[in-house]
């Protein structure tokens, strides 16, 4: 299918190329629903700037794809995926997270991390077969990339 609509109870969320979907969730269910999406807090710093915004996510700046609409917003959402993380040596960089479990993918291991600074936030990152990290490990996650979910329809956050 070249656009497919995305439907929760009844109500079509989005429709749009599966790209699109991908990269671009509309909201929190979809980003979920398409592609193990994770959503977490976070907070839009500033108007976006050719599609990209600073954000604060657990005390790191990052900048982030977003609407180009996107506003300051103290209580944003962020979709990551799997492929958008990669685990990082050294310390100071990344977030600090503790591995609760890995398994096998073949070629890589899917590992599953509580963060530090929110216990209750669950991520999952893609790890190299050949680099070893075991459950309760405290690791560094480094964000490469993530799209800010647009606030609630019919405008983005109001303006700052």
């Amino acid at each position: 299918a070249d656009r497919i609509a995305v439907m929760d109870q009844g109500r079509i969320l989005q429709v749009a190329t599966p790209s699109q979907l991908f990269r671009e969730p509309a909201d929190a269910t979809v980003a979920s629903f398409i592609g193990e999406g994770m959503v977490l807090p976070a907070e839009v710093l500033d108007r976006a700037a050719d599609g990209r915004c600073p954000v604060s996510l657990l005390g790191q700046t990052l900048t982030l794809r977003c609407d180009v609409r996107q506003r300051a917003d103290a209580a944003a959402k962020i979709c990551l995926r799997a492929g958008d993380l990669e685990l990082v040596r050294g310390s100071g960089e990344g977030i600090e997270a503790v591995v609760r479990r890995k398994v096998y993918q073949g070629g890589y291991f899917r590992v599953e991390a509580a963060l530090m600074r929110s216990p209750d936030i669950t991520i999952g990152l893609d790890v190299p077969e050949e680099i070893g990290v075991a459950p309760g490990e405290t690791i560094r996650v480094a964000v490469k990339d993530g799209w800010v979910i647009p606030a609630a329809a019919p405008g983005l956050a109001a303006a700052a």
